[in-house]
């Protein structure tokens, strides 16, 4: 199967800024939210695929309704009834009801180094795909000189399941709900401060990281997003072959970040990714010596080094310099010898064929 996924929106192109840091999170207001009552119908691109099973129109397909609004947030639903289902390409088949399609985000205004609100210039748009919590996103990454959006995935709900019991099988589609977040938040500039639609990049940490990973591939690319952290991921080689090396050199640059000792997406999956891409310089690896998947990453190469790789391809910074892990006790730059192996708690998820394709 081949599908068309939405590549480019009717974006702005307006001024550039730096982006930065903080360890605060200054999402929490004070301001008394305001809710509206009727879904905002919006304009954005359809996808197509041979599973869709509807005709409706962009306009008919795709609308949101605003849950909560204060000075610094806003928290809405994407409906998407439009039909689409990318996920019969992956193994064990497609989920069974996707019409209609909630997609839960919640975004965060662009603050200042000083907490206010910036106002005077565009900035990037940082989107994160994740879990949710019946609808409420754990959305913590503090927005400085920079929006943030996170997406909670609809089958990844964790007030109904477990990393047992959630449907992977919905991952393929996961792609696509992050394009139409993007669509959203584009079209509709009153819902966050103003973005530079120049400078959109995407950070997913474990399923989320396997799912920024997906952008690489023709299938699934976003010509919107230009730059991809893929922190405790991997690449789903179960609904696609992503060995030629085209395809890399093609996508968006890609940061890996994965630990040696992670025992849920085992190192050996990630270093397998990695070598797929087959010398690619759009593909990078760090490798974290210590803890598992869970485990809060305390190095600081690995953060200098993400901050710098991230300012370089996205605000037009020097490149990053690998130097940053010389003597360094917790990472190194590129693969390494070791780590875990095996396909980790989801055996079940990757067929015979894509062991047999990339295993050892």
């Amino acid at each position: 199967m081949r599908i068309t996924a939405p590549l480019v929106a009717a974006g702005l192109l307006l001024g550039a800024c730096s982006s930065g840091g903080s360890d605060a999170d200054p999402s929490v207001s004070a301001a008394t939210p305001q809710t509206t009552d009727a879904p905002t119908t919006i304009t954005a691109p359809t996808t197509t695929t041979e599973a869709t099973t509807t005709t409706l129109s962009p306009e008919e397909a795709i609308s949101f309704e605003v849950v909560e609004q204060t000075d610094t947030f806003t928290r809405l639903v994407i409906s998407d009834i439009s039909g689409r289902n990318v996920a019969d390409i992956s193994h064990g088949g497609a989920p069974e009801t996707l019409n209609p399609r909630p997609i839960y985000v919640h975004i965060k205004r662009a603050l200042n180094r000083d907490q206010t609100l910036v106002t005077d210039r565009a900035v990037p748009l940082q989107m994160i795909g994740g879990y949710h919590n019946d609808g409420t996103i754990n959305c913590l990454v503090p927005p400085n000189e920079v929006v943030v959006a996170c997406v909670g995935f609809p089958y990844m709900d964790q007030s109904k399941y477990t990393l047992e019991t959630f449907d992977f099988r919905d991952i393929p589609n996961h792609a696509v709900d992050v394009s139409r977040a993007i669509d959203v938040i584009l079209a509709n500039p009153d819902l966050t401060t103003m973005i530079d639609a120049e400078r959109i990049y995407y950070f997913g940490a474990s399923m989320g990281g396997i799912t920024g990973s997906m952008f690489v591939h023709p299938d699934f690319r976003d010509e919107r997003i230009m730059a991809i952290v893929s922190f405790l991921g991997a690449f789903p080689f179960w609904y696609d072959d992503l060995s030629e090396r085209t395809n890399f050199d093609a996508g968006p640059p890609i940061l890996m970040i994965n630990k040696m000792k992670d025992t849920v997406v085992p190192y050996e999956f990630a270093t397998l990714s990695f070598a797929a891409a087959q010398g690619s310089p759009k593909v990078e690896i760090v490798s974290v010596f210590e803890g598992d998947h869970a485990d809060f990453v305390t190095c600081p190469a690995v953060a200098a080094y993400q901050m710098a790789w991230i300012a370089h391809h996205v605000n037009g910074g020097p490149p990053p310099d690998p130097a940053v892990f010389d003597g360094s006790d917790c990472a190194a730059y590129g693969p390494q010898e070791g780590g875990t192996t095996g396909w980790g708690v989801r055996d079940d998820l990757l067929p015979d064929e894509a062991k047999s394709r990339f295993g050892s």
